[in-house]
């Protein structure tokens, strides 16, 4: 029993390391042609932008987006704005919390960016 208790306190701190792994300026890659790096090679984490007139950020699972803000933007609505703007930085940062592993995508990815 207690080395269930430290395997999951184990995984909570795991989980709390939050460690960068890409980064960049936005202005040669487009923040479209980013979100559709991470979808093309499914992954899963948290895309952290800084954009033009706001922050923002995208959480995927295996590529598919499960939540998007920007500003008081959310979900698809956000991905259409910051998909509309040029210029930023972003950073993307790998894992996922325990209560959004289960989440529901936001929509069919390439619909999601087509409507942008």
């Amino acid at each position: 029993k207690n080395r269930m208790k430290e395997t999951e306190k184990r995984e909570e701190i795991e989980e709390d390391k939050e460690e960068v792994v890409i980064s960049g300026q936005l202005g040669h890659l487009s923040p479209a042609e980013v979100l559709q790096i991470f979808h093309m090679h499914q992954k899963t984490g948290k895309l952290l932008l800084e954009l033009e007139d706001g922050s923002g950020q995208v959480i995927f699972r295996n590529g598919e987006i499960l939540s998007a803000r920007y500003n008081k933007l959310k979900n698809q609505e956000a991905v259409h704005k910051i998909i509309s703007l040029r210029q930023g930085q972003f950073s993307f940062t790998p894992g996922l919390s325990a209560s959004l592993k289960k989440a529901r995508k936001i929509g069919d990815f390439m619909r999601i960016l087509l409507k942008g």
